[in-house]
């Protein structure tokens, strides 16, 4: 079985891909040994593996190596029209048909949002998020975004948000100028569930309050 190697300072970051065997036979230990040190989190080369699952995993039709394609993701007041596109950017296209790369915000390095003016108001976007169920399909809200190899389309993979909660739950979180020592914390400082809240800072939910990893 294949495992994801997640950075342990940041596990939003995939470091590459394992093989349960070769791990084994590299530290010299048994099938239960090795079980044991995934239940403890316990790291190998500075990562925590984590089970790749492609058992529901759809083929993707389309490749960064395709020409470019749009797809409509939303219109603001004004009549701007945004579009996600293959190559992972945002862009907005005015009425006289300009275009403009909107600049995303890098947070970590699997995680880029950018803010968009809907009509129906602002939100912050993840491009991940837009991009995969764009181009490869919907996302269950158990479901979270993570790169594999370079920052192309087919490189985007699926793994069960439960699997990496507990783990993410560690992490600091910020809304503005103010930081939170978990994303429980923030939670329960801001009246909102804490899975509530992850959703938002994945981007499966509307960030209305601009929460983010700090």
């Amino acid at each position: 079985m294949q495992y994801y190697m997640l950075d342990k300072n940041d596990i939003s970051v995939v470091r590459g891909i394992v093989n349960a065997k070769d791990v084994m036979k590299e530290l010299g230990i048994t099938n239960a040994q090795f079980h044991k040190m995934l239940r403890n989190e316990e790291t190998h080369k500075g990562c925590i593996l984590l089970p790749v699952e492609t058992d529901n995993e759809e083929r993707r039709k389309v490749t960064s190596e395709d020409d470019e394609q749009f797809q409509l993701i939303g219109e603001s007041k004004t009549g701007i029209r945004y579009y996600i596109t293959s190559y992972l950017r945002v862009v907005s296209v005015d009425l006289k048909g300009n275009q403009k790369e909107m600049k995303a915000k890098k947070e970590t390095e699997s995680i880029y949002r950018v803010a968009v003016n809907f009509k129906e108001g602002r939100r912050y976007l993840n491009v991940l998020f837009e991009a995969y169920k764009a181009f490869v399909g919907e996302i269950e809200k158990n479901d979270s975004i993570v790169w594999d190899g370079e920052m192309k389309i087919e490189n985007l993979r699926v793994i069960k948000l439960a699997q990496t909660q507990g783990l993410r739950n560690k992490k600091k979180v910020r809304i503005g100028n103010t930081v939170y020592s978990s994303i429980a914390e923030c939670a329960r400082k801001n009246f909102i569930s804490a899975s509530h809240m992850y959703q938002m800072i994945e981007g499966i939910r509307p960030n209305s309050i601009g929460v983010e990893y700090a």
